[in-house]
């Protein structure tokens, strides 16, 4: 599958850190219970991963953050390519990652914690 990124993740933001205990999505469609027959079928061709992510940011990388997420990404809808140690302990790979769901923002002590989930759809060379 080939990618078109017109996006790059702001040089100016860390890298997030990573929960490695999430797994793969359930793509997978089931018809009514109402129907003598039951039919499945797959939502994708390819099964996606998602993991989740967290950032500790600076008041200014956390303008800079929400900036990107909102008018670049069209509120985390774009695919964008993330450096990330995925999977655990590898080297840093670049990723073709989009969010999913909604983001859940803390302030503690001087930093912004920024959790989420981000769908690794595609390993990319960039």
């Amino acid at each position: 599958m080939t990618l078109s990124l017109d996006v790059a993740w702001p040089t100016d933001l860390p890298l997030p850190s990573i929960e490695y205990g999430a797994g793969p999505i359930n793509a997978t469609l089931v018809s009514s219970p109402k129907l003598i027959a039951t039919l499945r079928r797959s939502r994708f061709t390819k099964s996606y991963s998602q993991l989740a992510v967290t950032w500790m940011l600076t008041s200014a990388q956390y303008v800079a953050f929400k900036t990107f997420f909102r008018d670049t990404l069209g509120n985390g809808v774009a695919w964008f390519p993330l450096e990330l140690r995925y999977p655990m302990n590898s080297a840093l790979t670049t990723w073709v990652v989009q969010f999913a769901g909604a983001l859940s923002v803390t302030y503690m002590e001087g930093l912004w914690q920024v959790q989420a989930r981000i769908q690794l759809i595609n390993e990319v060379d960039i």
